[in-house]
Parts: structure tokens; sequence; C-alpha cells
């Protein structure tokens, strides 16, 4: 009996959930406020991640979940009819004639396959910071008591690897959902009032972490060079670029 189409997909989908996880799970406790306040300037703290970091990781993990379940869910429905509910189809799809369509316009797309290999190489990217950084890994800006310059691993690359992964990971994630043989762009749901409002949301939660996670990079520096002076300085000269080998 051959498997239909669509369900090579779902490995993937499950690779991208798992991954998004790990990357967007905080590995240690959150950083108290003794710990922040050299990133603060002796000010109330400002760095808009931080601020609304108990808004913004519910509403990532609310929408990365509903977004692979529910392309998970049309892909099991576009091979097995027995799982084809009306209701939840109405709500998924512009209409429920795109379903026999969509049944084998669903595959694994190179989109798909390269978005998929983009979020499980940044997520084992992350995992690796995790366990280099071990406690000093918070998802806030800060100095732990102790705090060591950590010079070696992926941080003798690169100066900020966790930034690089995690914007490899929501690039990667981006592609999947959006790019060719997805649900959304197979379905047309840009096309809806629902899918424009969840589409927009989505994009623009990525966004604003991304652009604050970039914004970091410069005010970590200079807190770190402030704290270590020299070690800091000889690690920066080894190490001259921020995120991206070659580039920056």
């Amino acid at each position: 009996m051959s498997i239909p189409p669509s369900l090579y997909r779902v490995p993937f989908l499950l690779a991208n959930l798992v991954a998004g996880h790990i990357t967007t799970l905080p590995p240690n406790k959150d950083a108290d406020q003794d710990e922040r306040k050299k990133y603060e300037d002796g000010k109330k703290a400002l760095e808009p991640l931080t601020v609304m970091q108990w808004l913004i990781l519910p509403l990532i993990w609310a929408q990365l979940y509903t977004f692979q379940l529910s392309e998970m869910y049309i892909t099991l429905a576009a091979a097995y009819p027995a799982v084809r509910y009306t209701t939840i189809l109405n709500i998924l799809l512009p209409t429920y004639n795109l379903m026999t369509p969509l049944s084998y316009r669903l595959r694994a797309s190179p989109a798909l396959i390269i978005g998929t290999c983009m979020c499980v190489s940044s997520c084992t990217l992350r995992l690796i910071c995790y366990r280099t950084l071990g406690r000093q890994f918070t998802f806030e800006l800060a100095l732990k008591k102790d705090h060591k310059l950590i010079t070696h691993g992926p941080y003798s690359v690169v100066r900020h690897p966790a930034y690089t992964g995690q914007v490899t990971f929501f690039s990667g994630l981006l592609l999947t959902e959006f790019g060719p043989g997805s649900w959304w762009s197979e379905a047309g749901m840009w096309s809806t009032t629902l899918g424009k409002v969840l589409g927009t949301v989505w994009v623009s939660t990525i966004a604003f972490v991304l652009y604050s996670l970039v914004s970091r990079v410069p005010k970590e520096d200079r807190v770190l060079q402030k704290e270590f002076g020299k070690k800091w300085e000889e690690w920066a000269k080894r190490t001259p670029y921020k995120l991206v080998p070659g580039v920056c």
C-alpha cells in the first residue's frame, strides 16, 4: 500500500514543533532584578523583550502550536477522509471544497525541507549554547553572580551564536509555514479575514522578537566589555563577528 504524498510532511512538521518548543523554552529560571542591574544603567529596565517576555513567550507558544498542529491536522485530513470534520475544516480552510485539491497539493516541498533543516540545525546550536553557558544563559540581559566570560565552543566562532540560532530558526519556520506546498500557501489563507489576522499577528510577533534580539547585540557587547575589560577585547579580536562568520 502506497503512502499518500502529503504524509511525507508529517515528520518535518513534528521536527519543527519540537525544535520550536526547545528554542523558545528558557533553559534556566528568570534572572532577578539584581542580576539585570548592569544592563539598566541605574534606570528602570526598558529593554523591550525583557519587559514583555511574560506576554511574548506565551504568545509565541500559542501561535507556534496553533500553526503546527493545524497544519498537521490538514495534512492528515488530506490523506484520510475519515478524520475530516466539517466544523474544524470550515475554520481552517476558506471553503471545505478545497479539501480534495489539497490532498495532492500538500507535499514535502523544497521550502519545507530547507526550512526544517534550518529549524533543526538552529535548535541544535541553541542547545549547544545552553550547555556552554550553563546557568549563565537567561532570556533576559543579565550578569549572574560570579559571571564568567565564555569564549569557547560556538562563542569562539561568533560572539552571539544563540541569537544567530534564534534568527535562523524563525526564518526557517516562516519558510515552512508560508512557503510553497504548505497549508497556508496552497489553501490561500491570506485571502481570508481570519488568515490575514492570524498571519499578520504571527509575522509581527516574530519580527518584533528578531528585531529585539539583534538590537541587544551592541548593548550586550558594551556591558561585557565594561565588565571584563581586556579579556573581552582580546576575545573580540579573535572573534570579530557578532552573528554570522565572515559577514557581521
